[in-house]
């Protein structure tokens, strides 16, 4: 099974960076092959 997950984030927002530390220690406990994830800037990629 593999999880993909977007994490819409804003430079210098504390609760993303809480969010994507959050997701980093997953994907090591769960394995880098189990989930794929990227981040999303939401100022660069308003679409």
């Amino acid at each position: 099974m593999n999880i993909k997950v977007e994490v819409f984030s804003s430079p210098g927002c504390s609760k993303c960076g809480h969010a994507k530390e959050a997701l980093r220690k997953l994907v090591d406990e769960l394995g880098g092959d189990q989930i794929d994830w990227r981040e999303v800037n939401i100022l660069d990629e308003l679409d």
